[in-house]
């Protein structure tokens, strides 16, 4: 056996021997050619000359998909045809556009379209007409309407095709848009490293609003880049409620005094709701940093654990290292999800189009993690979805807002930045123009 690899090796050494610049040229070639793929990546468009290859970071499913690609879609409901209520304020009407066709170019008829909500009935008394009947009045309906619709075949209102691809538990990782010219193909990453790699890859000619963390990260050598603040999101931090440290407000505000974060690269936010919208309050208590009052309502000797998801890692040790008083301390575990037992949840907060925030504040709901109990804000989101009447839902959400403030489910921090990074120009006017608010 040894006879045979001293044979072996000096095969191998007479060959190298022989062939040592051959083999140099060819690493050296290997090198040049790599680094010339990696330049020509910038300008071509990727993996094809005729579709698009585009990287989004988040967890869909089917009945919820990214807000990127409902706007691309553009076919809701609401964007189709106008809505008649009536008197009771329970009795939404739609009327289909003239002319309006499925995907296919055949006529859409108000019985195709393929809708189901629960407890919510639904009639097409006509083919240009189809009538929803709620058991109550709720006022933030429309805004429910605006995702795509199909047809019984999977077919929109719109030219465009689309396929989904998705793991077994629902999960969605691709979404495929066919406009009949060429493929959108959209693949879902769960973090943005993940998103980031699989461009510097190749396997992606651009991402969309990317969550940009780190600052320090220079991307535009990777490509055309647009940096902007996004705001239809926040950074929130969620305090449990049932927790026994945080289960005063006392004790919760004194936290939020205690933050003492720089804002300069983004924008602090002061509420949950967009600060374009209609119902948006700049009227409320603003937490600055004041070590003073926070030793104040936190007189004692206090040890939380910060959770939150790899995404947001950096944030919350900025957070950790931001504490101005000395007898509170953070220590910060990563998790996947939502964890079960929390005291303090970083964590993402995508802002409703509409300004009814019933699902996540309300006592009685699953979307309130942090367990706050506020009869104040059950009552204010109550009454919020039940009336139509614009200056008097304005007067609830208005109020909504400063009694958030007090009671704190959460401190509301920034919007976020993001960044469109594309391969060349040509992807970078795409994204500009059919991908951007």
């Amino acid at each position: 056996m040894l006879k045979n690899i001293r044979k072996n090796l000096w095969f191998i050494s007479a060959f190298v021997s022989k062939y040592k610049y051959l083999i140099i040229v060819g690493i050296i070639l290997s090198i040049v050619l790599g680094l010339i793929i990696t330049k020509i990546q910038k300008i071509l468009p990727g993996l094809s000359s005729t579709d698009i290859h585009i990287g989004l970071v988040g967890q869909y499913s089917a009945n919820n998909l990214p807000k990127q690609v409902t706007r691309f879609l553009n076919s809701g409901l609401t964007t189709i045809g106008n809505q008649e209520i009536d008197d009771s304020e329970k009795i939404y009407t739609y009327k289909i556009k003239p002319g309006s066709t499925w995907s296919d170019g055949t006529p859409i008829k108000s019985q195709d379209i393929n809708i189901s909500i629960p407890k919510v009935s639904i009639e097409t008394p006509n083919p240009e007409t189809i009538k929803f009947t709620l058991p109550a009045k709720f006022a933030p309906f429309p805004s429910i309407l605006s995702f795509p619709i199909t047809n019984q075949d999977g077919l929109l209102p719109s030219p465009f095709k689309i396929k989904l691809r998705q793991k077994s538990s629902g999960t969605l990782t691709q979404i495929i848009i066919d406009n009949g010219d060429y493929k959108t193909f959209v693949n879902i990453y769960p973090t943005s490293s993940r998103a980031l790699t699989a461009y510097k890859l190749g396997q992606i000619d651009a991402l969309v609003d990317l969550p940009f963390i780190n600052q320090d990260q220079d991307l535009s050598e990777f490509g055309i880049l647009n940096q902007f603040l996004d705001t239809q999101s926040l950074i929130l931090l969620i305090l449990n409620h049932q927790d026994s440290t945080l289960n005063s407000k006392p004790a919760r505000q004194g936290v939020a005094y205690s933050l003492g974060l720089d804002y300069s690269n983004t924008q602090k936010a002061l509420t949950t709701i967009n600060p374009d919208s209609w119902a948006y309050n700049p009227l409320v208590k603003e937490y600055l940093p004041d070590p003073k009052r926070a030793k104040e309502l936190l007189s004692t000797d206090i040890e939380l654990e910060l959770s939150t998801t790899p995404e947001l890692l950096a944030t919350a040790e900025e957070i950790k290292n931001s504490i101005n008083i000395p007898n509170l301390k953070v220590n910060v575990r990563v998790v996947s999800s939502i964890p079960e037992n929390f005291q303090l949840f970083l964590t993402t907060f995508d802002i409703p189009p509409d300004p009814d925030q019933y699902p996540f504040w309300h006592s009685t709901q699953a979307g309130n993690v942090g367990k706050s109990t506020s009869e104040k804000l059950d009552k204010l989101l109550e009454d919020g979805r039940t009336t139509l009447d614009p200056n008097v839902r304005k007067t609830i959400y208005h109020e909504f807002q400063r009694v958030f403030a007090e009671e704190l489910p959460a401190i509301v921090l920034f919007q976020p930045q993001h960044v469109n990074l594309s391969r060349n120009q040509k992807i970078s006017d795409i994204i500009d123009t059919y991908w951007l608010n």
